[in-house]
């Protein structure tokens, strides 16, 4: 076995020790699945950035980069413009819910605002939201597995699929968390020793300059309503994140949650310049390449050191993300539908739940990303889908009117809107976002005016709960 073989071994090794001990000093369900209040701000970062960003936000930003310049960092940027607003506009309602009414998840918390009715289709959006970003794993991960292994592609994407589902079993959120500090100081290592020499052989910025056509330096490339669909979507879509929400229940005080999304949005900045400068030089470098395959491929042309750190980047980015996003959806599923349905179900019922859910859902999904196309285009299509109740959940906030027909229809249709459009390939060019936007949005409106009520029931129960909460002494909240 050669050198960069036995190297990603070591990594997985030591990610998957760290996890293990944090494992192993927590063994009761919900607190290994949400961990309430037990993350300090060492923890709570790392959870959040490199959660944020998996795998396949490397590879797919560079793809972008190369293929369309700095317009690529909308995503990026929109999310690091998230993490600002979602403490402004919705922090102090999830650590209410989850301080008083122990909400352990996004659609616990939307069924307080609205009804049960409104529980059951988040989860459907969230299951389905971030099990398309767990689908892009074989087009972001497996290749450079592949290539620094000399397994073939299907069996790289296999060994993916176990190395993950052991993370997610073994670590519960906390471990983690723990194992994302690690990921993150590789995420970092990795673009870094990428940047450096792809710079150099580029030209510097003035080679960039030089041999880049004009559109490849204007943000608004991609065309105004697609630029502000990708912006915007990724802006609501942190909203409603379960890691964002997981954030706020599992710090020990709500100013460490709120100084881990300030330290994340100014983190995002440096990542979103390197992956940018990175696409961009890989397309001066070898302007015929393969979007999807350049980052690798240019990195193999330099130097074995820097082929290797930027695949472990690359698997760092997509270990660090995908255990959050399973234990999110298990999470999500075990506690809205499965404990729901299960009234009385053991620790040892639900464990067993946990386990099952975690393996079918992985392989199940891992299979479907194989025939993705684009791995930028999945995440954006995802977190599009999602922003549409990120808008409703806003609007109910602050506008009490607002009760629970209104916020499940206009949420029911613009859900089934956002995602027939992403799966239709966003006919004649249109994002997502826009059609489903538009018609949620004039559904909720008409409804809302129609309700009998000035202000809802379900909107004075959240009173209610803020009320409690402002009333409890500042070590409990």
């Amino acid at each position: 076995m050669d050198i960069p073989s036995l190297i990603i071994i070591a990594y997985f090794f030591l990610t998957l020790l760290v996890s293990f001990l944090c494992r192993r000093r927590n063994t009761e369900l919900q607190r290994l699945l949400v961990a309430p209040q037990q993350l300090g701000l060492v923890l709570t970062v790392p959870l959040i950035f490199s959660g944020l960003f998996g795998g396949s936000t490397i590879t797919g930003t560079v793809a972008s980069a190369f293929a369309g310049g700095v317009s690529s960092a909308w995503y990026l940027l929109g999310t690091a413009v998230g993490c600002l607003l979602f403490l402004l506009l919705v922090f102090r309602f999830y650590r209410a819910v989850a301080v008083v009414k122990h909400s352990g998840s996004i659609p616990d918390a939307f069924a307080y605002r609205f009804d049960e009715r409104t529980r059951v289709l988040m989860v459907l959006v969230i299951v389905i939201t971030n099990s398309i970003a767990l689908s892009t794993i074989p087009l972001s991960t497996a290749a450079i597995i592949s290539k620094i292994t000399g397994l073939s592609s299907d069996a790289a994407g296999w060994l993916c699929c176990i190395v993950l589902i052991v993370m997610a079993l073994l670590s519960g959120l906390k471990g983690v968390a723990a194992m994302n500090m690690i990921h993150t100081f590789f995420m970092f290592l990795g673009l870094v020793v990428m940047l450096v020499p792809s710079l150099r052989s580029a030209g510097g910025f003035a080679g960039l300059s030089a041999a880049l056509p004009e559109s490849y330096f204007s943000f608004g490339s991609g065309g105004f309503w697609s630029v502000a669909a990708v912006l915007l979507g990724a802006v609501l879509a942190i909203m409603a994140s379960p890691l964002a929400f997981m954030s706020v229940v599992s710090s020990t005080k709500p100013k460490i949650a709120k100084n881990a999304l300030r330290i994340c949005a100014v983190l995002i900045l440096p990542f979103a310049a390197c992956l940018v400068l990175i696409g961009m030089c890989c397309r001066v470098i070898v302007p015929e390449g393969s979007a999807n395959a350049v980052l690798f491929d240019v990195a193999q042309s330099f130097n074995p050191a820097c082929y290797v750190l930027i695949g472990m980047s690359v698997l760092a980015a997509t270990f660090s993300t995908a255990p959050a996003s399973l234990l999110s959806i298990i999470t999500t599923l075990n506690n809205d539908i499965y404990c729901k349905l299960r009234k009385n179900a053991s620790q040892r019922e639900q464990k067993i739940f946990v386990n099952v859910g975690v393996v079918v859902w992985t392989v199940i999904w891992i299979m479907i990303g194989k025939n993705a196309a684009s791995i930028l285009g999945q995440l954006t299509g995802a977190t599009q889908i999602k922003s549409v109740a990120s808008v409703i959940l806003l609007i109910s906030l602050y506008w009490k009117r607002v009760d629970r027909n209104s916020g499940f229809y206009s949420l029911l249709t613009g859900s089934v809107v956002a995602m027939g459009w992403h799966l239709a390939g966003n006919p004649f060019g249109i994002q997502p976002l826009w059609p489903s936007l538009a018609i949620s949005l004039v559904l909720l409106v008409i409804l809302t005016l129609l309700a009998p009520a000035p202000v809802s029931e379900s909107s004075q129960a959240v009173d209610a709960i803020f009320k409690e909460y402002d009333a409890l002494p500042a070590e409990k909240k």
